[in-house]
């Protein structure tokens, strides 16, 4: 299922109301800078403040910077 909404020019309390209103009741989750988050297999997160930085871990021990997620993005593992 697909959600659409049409953002139009708005007060910044007004712009602020609608988006507590899209996320109220969904689980939020602080993080900190630096601190990893666990991925659990078809889990999606939308990031609501802040990046997130994307990266993965090969079996060599190389890190690889996969990209970055800024605010109202998801990632995930599909």
């Amino acid at each position: 299922m697909l959600q659409s909404f049409v953002l139009q020019a708005a007060p910044q309390d007004d712009l602020r109301q609608l988006l507590e209103e899209l996320y109220r009741g969904r689980s939020l989750y602080p993080y900190c800078s630096g601190q990893e988050i666990e991925m659990q297999p078809d889990e999606i997160w939308v990031v609501c403040r802040g990046v997130v930085q994307l990266g993965t871990l090969y079996d060599t021990g190389d890190e690889a910077l996969l990209g970055l997620a800024g605010s109202s993005m998801p990632f995930g593992l599909p």
